[in-house]
């Protein structure tokens, strides 16, 4: 069963497609991106599915100190989304330099 958004001809929109890298791929996770990069770039949005193996991180960040990160963000990007129905565009901007 597809949805209308996949079906509307205007739209013209596919449904993400999936990439399942193997243990080895997914250890160098930039490295397998940028090898399947030309491959996928037509996609617009590709769904990387983990090797079976994969856990999630147990522990926090190092740069995380009392639930709040403690780095300066020396060009912040102001981020704009504009849209609905699933439909949306991000606009983005400079903003002043801030610590998050």
């Amino acid at each position: 069963m597809s949805s209308d958004l996949e079906e509307c001809p205007v739209l013209r929109l596919r449904p993400a497609i999936s990439a399942q890298p193997s243990e080895e791929q997914f250890r160098n996770f930039e490295s397998y991106l940028r090898s399947v990069e030309k491959q996928y770039v037509s996609h617009g949005v590709v769904r990387v599915v983990p090797p079976a193996s994969w856990r999630a991180r147990s522990s926090g960040y190092d740069f995380i100190e009392n639930g709040k990160l403690d780095f300066p963000i020396k060009t912040a990007i102001e981020q704009n989304p504009v849209g609905a129905m699933g439909i949306y565009r991000q606009y983005h901007g400079k903003d002043n330099e801030r610590t998050a």
